[in-house]
């Protein structure tokens, strides 16, 4: 089988598998207390110090997990040729005999999380050249005792390999050779990291899943003034014994020599990109999801093919953006994208027409940004920076966030042509202005409200919900609230949350039966009641006082 090498600055430590016993039914056996059911032995947690030697010989699982093996021995797993799948999950394996895996022709599942082997990693990839039909291989988890290993090894893994998983450890950087064959990873696992550079990888690549969360990665062609790219490479040092290596690259464009033609799942969250480069998105054609969460971006420009027409959910929270570019003449280019999250960034507006572009889009959460929605009051329209967000008629929208984003009074038809069925107005001080007509255009649609801490206080003396009747779940909490709100006719109201508001007592006549007869939870804490005077409410009585605001 021919061997794709792979650069890593550290020994592996292998991942976590999720094991499912075949289903029918058998009667489960024990033999020195390792469980034996439809080909699965699970003897996990038996303080074995060697793999057991009087399992079925006809075992296609073995689960050997947290036991004090210390030590896999050539030929332990002579006696089980069929075996499929082997998890070897906190083992304290500290080596791998070169022949621990002979006669394992079928096994395509390996897991070797939490382990020690990176002192004994040359003899652990000797052991691997057995395996010609491995697909999942799990190499994660931390060193026990912290220590980086290797001055950056080779290691050689299967081209044949679908899977890896290689996250919590310390790799600094990930290199593939470009000149060898095929790669036919699918998944590539590589978060939790101390990554740098944004993996280089072969130029002909099968990958759809690329998890890159919690590294320290960035793109840096913007740092350096350069007038030639020759000038913009990098040189690593390989050490492999007495042999000394040196590979040159181009990893201030690193990306630009890997297949990413396939991929679907990318997650670069956690990292410290600060830009995107031209033509980094266009790579990905048939990318579906993106999570750029937590990290240092300050601008997006939206470009023709960037992000790709197949983008279904972006995720741009936690960032510090203070403005997003949609290039002009490119209709369409957000028609997949169905979630969108812009949450806690320093947005003031988007793009007139951003929303009106995503056709399909269900969940936008743009809470934590300083905006103002369409239409503006009368007298404010065009009036400098910043404009309005504009969510009216994005009819496929059904959940929209906008926690703390200091919206002044709504008006009457800010969501005119839309059926939200969640909204999240939450820390928006006066936002209702009074009454709850701004939102009865979405009255009959919404089933989840969050009105709390919006400044809700006794002048509402009226603060009517009788017309959402599809509302199932109302907060109202951290106002000050001095009546029950009014519910009237069928509703389905399950949870009402009436917490750290100023209500002195509930009137018998607060609960209608109908209210009464969907209601499941009701929380009143932190309100300044007198719980004896909660009378006729039958199986929601109580008469326990709540805790008093001083």
């Amino acid at each position: 089988m021919e061997l794709l090498p792979l650069w890593l600055c550290l020994g592996f430590h292998f991942l976590t598998v999720e094991w499912r016993t075949r289903s029918g039914v058998a009667t489960a056996a024990c033999q020195r207390c390792c469980k034996l059911v439809d080909g699965v032995a699970d003897c996990r947690e038996q303080n074995l110090a060697s793999v057991p030697s009087n399992l079925p010989p006809h075992s296609q699982t073995l689960i050997l997990d947290a036991n004090p093996l210390k030590t896999l021995r050539n030929h332990s797993l002579q006696l089980y040729p069929l075996l499929e799948n082997l998890s070897l999950h906190s083992c304290h394996l500290e080596r791998i005999g070169r022949d621990a895996f002979l006669g394992q022709a079928r096994l395509r599942s390996l897991a070797l999380p939490d382990n020690s082997l990176s002192e004994s990693y040359k003899e652990t990839a000797a052991a691997f050249h057995s395996l010609r039909a491995l697909r999942r291989l799990d190499l994660s988890g931390k060193l026990p005792d912290g220590r980086h290993g290797g001055p950056h090894a080779p290691e050689p893994l299967f081209t044949g390999l679908q899977s890896l998983n290689v996250s919590y450890n310390n790799l600094e950087w990930f290199l593939a050779s470009g000149d060898e064959a095929a790669f036919e990873l699918e998944m590539l696992d590589l978060s939790h990291n101390q990554l740098l550079f944004f993996p280089l990888l072969p130029q002909s690549s099968k990958l759809h899943t690329l998890l890159l969360r919690d590294n320290n990665m960035g793109f840096y062609r913007d740092l350096y003034n350069t007038s030639s790219p020759k000038e913009m490479v990098a040189q690593f040092l390989l050490v492999d014994g007495n042999i000394t290596n040196i590979t040159t690259v181009n990893l201030w464009e690193e990306f630009d020599f890997s297949d990413l033609a396939d991929l679907r799942f990318l997650d670069l969250s956690q990292n410290q990109f600060q830009y995107l480069p031209d033509g980094f998105l266009r790579k990905m054609p048939s990318l579906s999801h993106l999570n750029l969460n937590q990290n240092c971006l300050m601008t997006l420009h939206i470009r023709e093919h960037e992000p790709p027409g197949a983008l279904m959910e972006l995720d741009l929270s936690q960032n510090q953006l203070s403005e997003l570019h949609l290039a002009p003449g490119i209709p369409g280019c957000l028609r997949s994208l169905r979630s969108f999250n812009l949450s806690s960034n320093q947005l003031l507006s988007v793009p007139t027409g951003l929303f009106a572009d995503a056709s399909n889009i269900t969940t936008v959460d743009m809470s934590h940004n300083q905006i103002s929605l369409c239409p503006q009051p009368a007298g404010l329209d065009g009036v400098g920076p910043p404009s309005c967000v504009d969510f009216r008629n994005v009819a496929s929208l059904r959940s929209l966030s906008l926690e703390g984003c200091g919206l002044g009074a709504l008006q009457d038809c800010s969501f005119q042509g839309t059926a939200l069925t969640h909204l999240d107005l939450s820390g928006n001080w006066g936002v209702l202005n009074g009454s709850t007509t701004p939102l009865q255009n979405i009255a009959p649609t919404l089933q989840v409200l969050s009105l709390r801490d919006v400044g809700l206080s006794a002048s509402f003396t009226e603060l009517d919900f009788s017309g959402f009747r599809n509302l199932r779940d109302l907060d109202l909490s951290g106002n000050s609230l001095t009546s029950f709100p009014r519910f009237r006719g069928s509703l389905a109201l399950q949870t009402l949350d009436l917490r750290r508001n100023s209500l002195t007592a509930l009137p018998q006549g607060a609960m209608s039966v109908q209210l009464t007869t969907s209601l499941r939870t009701i929380y009143l804490s932190q309100n300044p009641y007198d719980c004896c005077r909660v009378e006729g409410w039958g199986p929601y009585s109580v008469c326990t006082p709540s805790p008093t605001w001083p």
